[in-house]
């Protein structure tokens, strides 16, 4: 079950509460959420088929401890990419910025210094203030496949890999291999991340 799609996404009842047609970062936002509660379910479950081997309190509520850590990483990387930045405040900047580097040329005609020495100083300084701003551009947002954004998917799979190491020696290498094998889909890794996703299957 699932909180807005129905299990078959074609039907035309798979946007039954939403109040909008959502867009791929949308959906793509609403999974972690949906995996943090079915997280919580499983650890709360766990008292009805472990039985008398279930887990202590202690126990389950540091596993719940670890859920609410992980939303709360969660939410804070979801605030800093929701956080709009003043748009006015970019526009005013770039504006200076290229007003600057553009006139800078005009400030260096009573300068007695020879050509060559114009065209280093102008160079340099351009390359300096136009490379910041292009650096800036870049920190905007450090998510996603470009090759200076963050590794996010290495770092995912490091922690699957140490999940591999406990589930091993918990239930054995049967239910390690099947778990590996659903990590690493193939056609369904292609498609949108929704509440239907492979991982919530």
């Amino acid at each position: 079950a699932t909180l807005f799609y129905n299990s078959d996404s074609s039907s035309p009842n798979a946007m039954r509460w939403a109040h909008a047609v959502r867009n791929e970062e949308e959906e793509n936002m609403r999974v972690p959420v949906r995996m943090a509660y079915e997280l919580r379910k499983a650890i709360h479950e766990q008292r009805q088929l472990f039985g008398d081997k279930k887990l202590e309190t202690s126990q389950e509520n540091k596993l719940l401890g670890s859920v609410d850590s992980y939303m709360s990483g969660y939410y804070g990387i979801r605030k800093f990419l929701t956080t709009p930045f003043p748009f006015p405040l970019v526009q005013m900047a770039r504006t200076f910025l290229f007003f600057y580097v553009y006139t800078v040329p005009f400030a260096l005609l009573s300068d007695p210094s020879i050509a060559i020495v114009h065209c280093i100083e102008i160079f340099v300084l351009t390359y300096g203030f136009m490379g910041l701003e292009t650096v800036s551009i870049e920190l905007d947002n450090p998510f996603g496949d470009d090759d200076n954004d963050f590794d996010n998917l290495g770092m995912a799979y490091t922690a699957f890999e140490d999940n591999y190491v406990m589930i091993s020696d918990i239930d054995g290498p049967e239910y390690t291999d099947k778990l590996r094998a659903k990590m690493f889909c193939k056609k369904e890794c292609d498609n949108i991340s929704t509440e239907q996703t492979w991982l919530l299957k």
